[in-house]
């Protein structure tokens, strides 16, 4: 199970964004205490909130992040490609589970990842989806 992925918006309030990672968080433990394996879903929006949402995720394990709805904004684009990079630094992640698509000329610096397709997505950017 990913946890819950619950939007950190940029002008949010941190305390707001806080909240959102504790209720992530905290449904996560629910499940891995009813034994199911849990692999954390990376969040973050400004540098401000790095110490709170890479603290207390584990080492060297595996994570999962998305990119849906970064890379038509640069501004978003940046936060994910230092968000990220810190990750990478803070935790280095044995694998990385990406959902949506890559982000160009990202360095993962050796860290494996796999990428999962997002059939919505891609059918809406491509101009077949129906209404």
């Amino acid at each position: 199970m990913l946890t819950p992925d619950f939007s950190l918006y940029r002008d949010m309030p941190l305390a707001v964004q806080l909240h959102n990672v504790f209720r992530s968080r905290l449904i996560g433990a629910f499940w891995q205490r009813h034994g199911l394996r849990v692999i954390p879903t990376l969040q973050w929006s400004t540098p401000e909130s790095f110490d709170f949402v890479f603290d207390g995720l584990p080492e060297r394990s595996t994570v999962a992040v998305s990119t849906v709805g970064v890379l038509t904004d640069p501004v978003a684009t940046a936060l994910w490609r230092l968000g990220m990079s810190e990750a990478l630094e803070r935790l280095r992640p044995n694998l990385v589970l990406l959902y949506g698509l890559p982000m160009p000329d990202f360095d993962w610096r050796g860290t494996e990842w796999i990428r999962y397709e997002n059939k919505t997505i891609e059918r809406m950017q491509h101009g077949r989806m129906r209404v």
